[in-house]
C-alpha cells in the first residue's frame, strides 16, 4: 500500500493496517506535527518492513522507532506506538544496524502487539517525514 508518493519515489507503508490521520493519533507531539508531516497506520500485525530502499541513519535505544533516509536524501521517522519509550525495549525486536542499507520490503522491525497494549501503550504508528 502506498503512504506517499511523487512522480519519482514511493513510500510503501512499513506495516500492515489500517492508514489514519495524525489528527487520530493521541498524542499531541504528533498530531500538532511537531516532528514533522505524515501519517500513522493502525497495525494489524506487528511486523515492521522498510517502506523504501535506503539507509538505517539511527534507532532509539529504546527501540520504538527508527529513521531511514532515502538515496534522495528524504528521512522518515517510524515510530512504534504511543509512549512506548517508556517500555524500555520490552516488546521489540530489530533486525537492522545503524547505517546498514536497506531494500523496500525487508523485515526490519518486530513489535508484540499484544505485550504493548498489555503495558497501557498504544499500537498507532506515525510514519513522519
Amino acid at each position: 500500500m502506498h503512504l506517499f508518493f511523487s512522480n519519482n519515489f514511493t513510500v510503501y507503508s512499513p506495516i500492515c493496517g489500517e492508514v489514519v490521520s495524525l489528527d487520530d493519533v493521541n498524542d499531541s507531539v504528533f498530531k500538532n506535527r511537531m516532528l514533522g508531516n505524515g501519517v500513522a497506520v493502525k497495525p494489524t500485525s506487528g511486523k515492521v518492513y522498510a517502506p523504501f530502499n535506503g539507509k538505517i541513519v539511527h534507532i532509539a535505544d529504546t527501540l520504538h522507532s527508527v529513521i531511514i533516509r532515502s538515496k534522495r536524501k528524504l528521512t522518515f521517522m517510524i515510530h512504534m506506538g504511543v509512549d512506548t519509550v517508556y517500555l524500555k525495549g520490552e516488546g521489540f525486536k530489530c533486525f537492522v544496524a545503524e547505517n546498514q542499507q536497506v531494500k523496500r520490503g525487508d523485515l526490519i522491525f518486530e513489535m508484540d502487539l499484544q505485550k504493548i497494549i498489555e503495558r497501557g501503550k498504544q499500537t498507532v504508528t506515525p510514519v513522519i517525514i
